[in-house]
This record gives C-alpha cells, sequence and structure tokens, in this order.
C-alpha cells in the first residue's frame, strides 16, 4: 500500500497520467466501433450503458476537435495534477457525470455528445482555483487570488460568448454543433467539487465576494 501510494504521489506519475489519459482518446479516435461503443447515446444509455456517462467524454467528432481538446486537457492536466493529485483524479472522474446529467436533463433533444472541452472547462476551474486556494492559505490578499478570479470569469464569459454566437472560440465547429453548457457544467463541476474548502475561505477573507458567489452558487 505504501509502495502503491509513492508512486502515484511521484512527480512522474503526476505527469504521466493526463499524458496517458489523452493517449487513450487517441486510441479512441482511431477505432470508430470503439467511439460509437463510447460516446454519450441518449438511446443507449436508456439501455443502462451507463458507462458512456463518463467515457463519452474521451471521444471526438474530429482530427481537430480531439486535437484542440487534448492539448488543453493535457497541460492543464500536468499542472492541477502536479499541484493537487487528488483534486485532478476527483475532477477527471466526477465532472464528466456531471456534465453529462446536466446535458441529459437541460439538453434532451441532445442525442450524442462528444469531446473532453467539458472536462477541459472544469480543469481551467481547479487550475484557477488552486491559485486561489494558495493565495488564501498564505493569510494574504495579492494578485494570484484575484488573478484567480479573472481566470474563472473569463472562463465564464467565453461560455457566455458561445452561447449567443452558438459557435466554439477556438475549435472548428464545422464536423458538430457546439455545446457550451458542457462547458459551463464543467466550471459547476469544479466549483462543487472545490466547494468545501474556497467557499468557507473566500466567506472569511472576502465577506461581500463571498456572500456573491454564495448567492450565485446555491440560490441561481
Amino acid at each position: 500500500m505504501n509502495i502503491l501510494k509513492k508512486h502515484t504521489n511521484s512527480l512522474i506519475f503526476k505527469i504521466f497520467l493526463p499524458i496517458f489519459l489523452g493517449f487513450l482518446s487517441i486510441c479512441v479516435f482511431c477505432f470508430p466501433i470503439a467511439t460509437e461503443m463510447m460516446q454519450f447515446d441518449r438511446d443507449c444509455l436508456m439501455k443502462i450503458q451507463l458507462w458512456r456517462l463518463i467515457t463519452g467524454h474521451f471521444t471526438h467528432f474530429s482530427v481537430n476537435h480531439l486535437v484542440w481538446d487534448l492539448v488543453v486537457f493535457v497541460s492543464l492536466g500536468i499542472a492541477c495534477s502536479v499541484k493537487d493529485m487528488k483534486k485532478f483524479v476527483t475532477v477527471v472522474i466526477l465532472s464528466p457525470l456531471i456534465i453529462s446529467i446536466i446535458i441529459w436533463f437541460v439538453r434532451p433533444d441532445i442525442q450524442f455528445y462528444r469531446g473532453l472541452s467539458g472536462i477541459d472547462s472544469a480543469l481551467f476551474t481547479l487550475f484557477a482555483l488552486n491559485i486561489m486556494k494558495e493565495s488564501l492559505k498564505q493569510g494574504k490578499k495579492d494578485f494570484s487570488f484575484f488573478m484567480g478570479i479573472i481566470m474563472i470569469l473569463s472562463i465564464t464569459s467565453k461560455t457566455i460568448f458561445e452561447y449567443i454566437s452558438v459557435e466554439t472560440l477556438f475549435t472548428s465547429s464545422a464536423n458538430f454543433i457546439p455545446l457550451p453548457l458542457a462547458h459551463l457544467a464543467g466550471i459547476i463541476s469544479a466549483l462543487l467539487i472545490f466547494n468545501p474548502y474556497l467557499f468557507r475561505k473566500i466567506f472569511s477573507f472576502y465577506p461581500k465576494i463571498g456572500k456573491i458567489i454564495f448567492q450565485l452558487h446555491f440560490l441561481g
């Protein structure tokens, strides 16, 4: 048990894991039958093929779609894993579930969903929250804390833009219909996963900011 813990906490493993998950996405893309068996498919989910809630995020519609998602996933994944391995693994496991459940109920018209972009949004948010956490742990109201807020506001603004324009900001959406809801769900999932520590600390250091975030987060 101690040996396993030692290996999983090593820097090499923390770097390797996001790369390995990215490699799995490439393998799935190379085999169309694997993509069909793993993608978010509403009809198949109704037949209790529940693995698709997670595996669907590791499938893609095109090379362009795959490359953009992988670049972001691997780079943010390494940054988040090195900083906090447990939080990274938790986000990678739980955010696909949260995103898929939100898509299922909010967008019943969506038959198929593929892509890591929702998890990418969760990882970007996690990275920003890690920056804020470090600032709060040091008891400082410094630039890094506000940088974390700016990062979260920027990805939220990006998602709003995609909702309005019905276009993805970076990758080409020629082969699929963009779904900004997945990005928003990714942001929400990271906030939910990070909630116990951060929301209490924000409220402690910044009562007004904490109150606003609490109201937005829990009262809609």
